[in-house]
């Protein structure tokens, strides 16, 4: 896979008797790397997964028979986990994403709601989240963090942590600019009114802590 704003199309790679075709995207260690660089592709790669899931599982998850509480725990066990897959490196963006998706499968599981004799309607998200407690999007944000800390322990020489502090010495594109993923976690922090957050992560039943109040 060749990666860059100009990459060349039909051209195989040869080494000896063997060739290699050239492709867009590869899956390395469950994750899905596109050629652009772009997140976009990995998580589509990831609901196709979480509806795969999902779909399996639906007649449970409708079914009458079995109690709310234990089809909410057939999601945490089953298909989150699905969501959850190398959380520690989604956006914000990723996030949005996800948390529609975690919602269509908790309207399945929760069904509408009666307002009269015959007539429903759908769940708010708000009745969602009552019922289920954290969303996608907080326990993605509680796996950043912990995640920040653990690699900022590291030593300064660790090529993680070198590559988290990197900046790029080319400009960005012209328009909005992305935000990069350690913008997107400092700003978690700052919300909740963390601040040193580079000293506090050394200490890790501090940092624990901090990580649980998100």
């Amino acid at each position: 896979m060749e990666t860059g704003k100009k990459i060349t199309i039909g051209i195989i790679l040869k080494v000896g008797n063997y060739k290699f075709e050239k492709v867009n995207k590869i899956k390395y260690l469950g994750v899905t790397i596109a050629n652009d660089g772009k997140k976009e592709t990995e998580i589509k790669e990831k609901i196709i997964a979480v509806n795969r899931t999902y779909n399996a599982n639906k007649k449970m998850l409708r079914s009458k028979y079995l109690s709310k509480k234990t089809k909410i725990r057939m999601y945490e066990t089953l298909i989150r986990p699905v969501m959850m897959y190398a959380a520690e490196t989604m956006t914000q963006r990723d996030e949005e994403e996800l948390r529609i998706l975690e919602r269509k499968i908790l309207r399945t599981i929760l069904g509408p709601v009666r307002v009269a004799h015959d007539e429903y309607r759908m769940r708010m998200n708000h009745e969602l989240k009552q019922e289920i407690g954290e969303d996608i999007a907080q326990r993605i944000k509680k796996q950043r963090i912990k995640w920040l800390g653990h690699v900022w322990r590291a030593v300064e020489e660790a090529h993680i942590r070198t590559l988290m502090t990197w900046r790029p010495s080319s400009l960005r594109r012209r328009g909005r600019p992305r935000s990069r993923w350690m913008e997107e976690v400092t700003r978690d922090l700052e919300e909740k009114g963390v601040r040193n957050w580079q000293r506090k992560a050394m200490d890790r039943r501090l940092w624990r802590t901090i990580s649980l109040m998100l």
